[in-house]
């Protein structure tokens, strides 16, 4: 997982439990005239009976007004540049991806079969058990921390899909180290809080009071 207080850092795995996250499926009805009215009244000028259709709305064609989408462009170069840094397979990320699902702050996610209110410091979360990544708007992919926040997240995917792990939070000192080299080829400094990272990835059993 990812947060914005540390560029991309995430809330606990504990505190997020858990991107989607939500896009509002938008449905529209159109009108109708009943055929009863023309039973009713079959002498009676049918435009008399008819109430004219509204004009339908113009197309909003500016992308900005569009949902984000991911391109599957996009996943394949991150997936290939994940390759070239490590020693795993990311032949079934690259085949299959997992679905990217987009989601705003405050919102109720389902996330790990739990309901799950996303966090402010959220950026973004990866969903082992449906194979789902969560991305928390605002996102754009011309953004290259917002693209590392989805690097990271296919770093799990690639993880999980290679090796069994102790927990979900042992993956995430790699994640992090290997989203910081992106950012770092891209430019840019990732300004992580290691000591907390090495906090956040360790196993529940290696906590002690």
């Amino acid at each position: 997982m990812s947060d914005k207080s540390g560029q991309q850092m995430y809330t606990s795995a504990a505190a997020m439990v858990a991107l989607l996250f939500g896009l509002a499926v938008l449905a529209g009805g159109f009108p109708f005239q009943s055929a009863l009215a023309e039973i009713a009244a079959p002498d009676v000028d049918a435009a008399q009976h008819t109430e004219a259709a509204p004009k339908p709305e113009p197309q909003v064609n500016d992308p900005a007004c569009a949902p984000p989408t991911v391109a599957p462009a996009l996943i394949r170069e991150l997936t290939t540049w994940i390759a070239s840094k490590t020693d795993y397979d990311t032949a079934p990320t690259m085949r299959d991806p997992p679905v990217v699902t987009f989601c705003d702050t405050g919102e109720t996610i389902r996330y790990e079969g739990k309901d799950v209110i996303v966090d402010a410091q959220l950026r973004a979360a990866y969903d082992l058990r449906h194979r789902r990544i969560f991305l928390v708007l605002p996102w754009r992919a011309s953004d290259a921390r917002d693209v590392s926040t989805l690097l990271h997240e296919l770093i799990h995917d690639v993880q999980f899909s290679n090796r069994r792990w102790l927990c979900k939070g042992e993956t995430e000192w790699e994640a992090y180290k290997l989203q910081e080299a992106w950012l770092a080829e891209n430019g840019l400094a990732s300004g992580f809080d290691w000591p907390q990272i090495f906090l956040l990835s360790r196993c529940p059993r290696d906590v002690h009071p």
